[in-house]
């Protein structure tokens, strides 16, 4: 879903509500619970399905943080969230198969409302969705602020929003699995509380971009940037409704806690966990909200604090900051700090201030040529490995989408060649055999009496010789 979902995001807001959130991309969640006889059948396949919805959950949580699209982030968040579910049924517990399809059916309401809310957007800025070209929203979209932030607290999965209550069963099951002895589960409960992080984080800071900060319009916005009309606000309104009531609605009446009971393979298990309320798990839910409220509280330090810090974030993002290592008045600036300046004048005191100054000179250089590129690695390369979309879309270019192409231009030449140079040569070989002997018809009667002559004579001369013999 990765290379070509983002890319879907070109078609009108509505569809992409529609399928992201609720029909066409969360079809395959549907299909691996309906053949959940299968899947826990085999503990392997379940492992691996519970291995490839951690990766991706985390995988495109990480994507979404450098994206700047307001749509390709809700597109990243939904492939996150798929990946969720799928770590969910991966688990093969009733709890498991109840928090995932529990999750399809919240994750439904408020990512619409997201979609719908960033369709908003887009039709207020002139049909800009790039998130640095527009700022401050809030005061001239109010309805549209307000349905948009109650759908990022679904999504980050703070209480009582929707989104808390299915991202709590399926750590639950999660940890609920780890328990009982399997250790991978440890370490997809642990993937699974980073990407809770990540979700409120990447959330936020679109949130935070989109509507605060200074008012800033962009040029195709024109002088009318304005509220929607009700025909767009009103299902936001619903939507957002919705996104408040409806996950505590499904928690309380405990509706998905026999879904698929009368399954054999899930009827007889041993474990039965479920959402209910004797089994919520308050430590759980202390976790996942405390990591989220941090997710939220980081993307308002970065994106709600004083413009330096931002501008300090983005030049460490972008390396910049490593040409000033190298700048003049540097090592000035370092020389006059009073402890550095103390030990230079105490060293010239007994003759040794050039001896202080050669050491402060290679210390820097040491800096230079040792730190400065660790934390280019520790800070840039992450950051570059997440806008680039960890060149996955380069990797499978270069390792599915070149060969295939390579091979059909192989095969292409082969038909051209060998298959269709066969059949050409059968249907070309009558016609070059009938050229060669339509050169004996010359249309002349003594030649053609000549021939016959001179065709009597060899018979009778073949004759003669075979009657002597």
């Amino acid at each position: 879903l990765h290379v070509w979902l983002p890319d879907a995001m070109e078609g009108p807001t509505p569809v992409s509500a529609l399928i992201h959130a609720a029909t066409m991309v969360t079809a395959g969640v549907y299909m691996v619970t309906r053949c959940t006889p299968l899947f826990t059948a085999s503990p392997v396949a379940r492992i691996v399905v519970a291995c490839i919805g951690g990766f991706t959950a985390v995988l495109a949580g990480l994507i979404a943080l450098t994206q700047y699209d307001l749509k390709r982030v809700l597109a990243y968040s939904t492939i996150s969230q798929l990946g969720y579910m799928f770590l969910a049924l991966g688990t093969g517990t009733l709890a498991g198969i109840t928090a995932g399809m529990f999750h399809l059916f919240t994750h439904a309401f408020f990512k619409a409302l997201l979609f719908l809310g960033a369709g908003s957007v887009m039709h207020a800025m002139g049909g800009v969705i790039d998130m640095r070209r527009f700022g401050g929203l809030r005061k001239i979209m109010p309805v549209t602020h307000w349905t948009f932030l109650f759908g990022c607290l679904a999504l980050a999965g703070i209480v009582p929003f929707a989104g808390f209550w299915s991202k709590d069963a399926i750590l639950a099951a999660v940890h609920e699995k780890a328990h009982h002895g399997e250790l991978i589960y440890q370490w997809l409960y642990y993937a699974s509380v980073g990407t809770a992080f990540l979700t409120a984080f990447y959330t936020f800071r679109a949130f935070f971009m989109t509507f605060y900060g200074p008012l800033e319009v962009p040029a195709e916005a024109g002088h009318h940037a304005h509220e929607s009309p009700a025909p767009m606000w009103v299902p936001l309104s619903i939507l957002a409704a919705f996104a408040c009531l409806i996950g505590f609605s499904l928690w309380n009446s405990q509706l998905f806690d026999n879904l698929l009971s009368h399954t054999p393979s899930l009827a007889t298990e041993a474990m039965r966990v479920t959402a209910s309320h004797e089994r919520f798990h308050w430590d759980i839910a202390m976790t996942s909200t405390v990591v989220a409220v941090l997710g939220v509280g980081l993307a308002a330090y970065f994106y709600l604090g004083p413009s330096y810090e931002i501008d300090l974030l983005t030049a460490l993002m972008d390396g910049r900051w490593t040409g000033g290592l190298f700048r003049a008045g540097w090592t000035e600036r370092m020389a006059s700090h009073p402890l550095i300046s103390g030990v230079h004048r105490l060293a010239g005191g007994i003759g040794l201030g050039w001896l202080s100054t050669i050491v402060g000179y290679v210390l820097l250089a040491l800096f230079c040529v040792l730190l400065a590129p660790l934390l280019l690695l520790l800070y840039v390369t992450p950051y570059r490995l997440s806008e680039n979309k960890f060149y996955l879309d380069e990797i499978y270019d270069w390792t599915v989408v070149r060969p295939l192409r390579g091979i059909a231009q192989l095969s292409f030449w082969l038909d051209r060649l060998l298959v269709d140079g066969l059949v050409n040569l059968v249907g070309q070989l009558p016609k070059w055999l009938g050229a060669s002997l339509r050169g004996l018809q010359w249309g002349m009667v003594s030649f053609y009496g000549l021939a016959m002559i001179l065709g009597t004579l060899v018979l009778v001369f073949a004759r003669v010789l075979w009657g002597a013999n």
